[in-house]
């Protein structure tokens, strides 16, 4: 029962699958960390996600994809609520929550349907007390797919699906982990676009995003080495600020112009007022 011995005989058969059987050696895998399933030891849980997404990978037949996929998605729910909490592992388990939808060729209703599930999976771990924040990266993963599912047809849910996602990025750029923020620096722009990137955006979109750009500008220099992500965001607040009046544009746009450049506002901040609409936005 030696969780260390069983996961270094594991990780040998996990190294024979490309020169050996691939599925027999995944088998193996599996067999060695069985009795030790529930271990709370990362090393372990990550061996045994990395052997389940590789035996669904290799399913042949419709079946059997259903069922691997399911045993994947139950061990990256279980990753991602070991303790410690990593935030790696809440990435994992988003990607592959869209990952199965996409193997198994899921049509809308069916990609939907995932969707709503891993809402209401992410929200009932986030319920546990203790439960890790970082649940709401899964939650917001999948509004986020919601929202891209009904974007063609559906826009006010796929709205809301965004403007949802966005709120829960935003808690998360609020909080303590370094990789996390680096990592929803991004997510946030790219949500916020998303947003104004369907039917016939409002002026209330607009707001939102802008709003949260601004509150959030000041944990995101905190986040990471790099500021090139400041282009980003000065481009959606750009594209933000073309649907309000122009009055409420400017001042808004300053706001965020001084959150994202406060060391150096004076040289920063004409640059930025210069890129405004000549008419400003309608207002509808």
């Amino acid at each position: 029962q030696n969780q260390k011995w069983r996961a270094e005989w594991a990780a040998a058969a996990m190294a024979r699958r490309m020169v050996e059987d691939e599925e027999t050696s995944l088998i193996e895998c599996l067999r060695r960390l069985e009795p030790v399933k529930d271990s709370p030891r990362s090393y372990i849980q990550a061996l045994l996600l990395k052997a389940r997404m590789g035996m669904a990978k290799l399913a042949s037949t419709q079946e059997a994809k259903e069922t691997r996929w399911q045993e994947c998605l139950a061990q990256a729910a279980r990753f991602a609520g070991s303790q410690p909490p990593r935030w790696e592992n809440f990435q994992e388990y988003a990607t592959i929550l869209k990952s199965a939808g996409e193997a198994l060729g899921e049509d809308a209703t069916k990609s939907e349907a995932r969707s709503l599930e891993g809402i209401a999976a992410a929200r009932q771990a986030a319920a546990v007390p203790g439960a890790s924040p970082w649940w709401a990266a899964v939650e917001a993963s999948c509004h986020r797919r919601l929202a891209d599912l009904l974007r063609t047809d559906r826009h006010w849910e796929a709205r809301d699906a965004n403007r949802t996602a966005l709120g829960l990025r935003a808690g998360i750029l609020r909080g303590p982990s370094l990789s996390a923020r680096q990592d929803i620096i991004d997510a946030v722009e790219g949500t916020g676009t998303a947003l104004l990137d369907i039917g016939q955006p409002t002026a209330d979109d607009a707001r939102l995003v802008l709003q949260q750009l601004t509150e959030l500008a000041p944990a995101a220099l905190t986040g990471g080495k790099s500021l090139k992500w400041r282009e980003k965001w000065k481009t959606l607040a750009l594209k933000a600020g073309a649907l309000l009046p122009p009055d409420e544009c400017a001042t808004r746009i300053d706001a965020l112009s001084r959150a994202l450049y406060p060391d150096d506002a004076p040289t920063r901040l004409p640059r930025l007022a210069t890129s405004l609409p000549a008419e400003g936005g309608t207002g509808q």
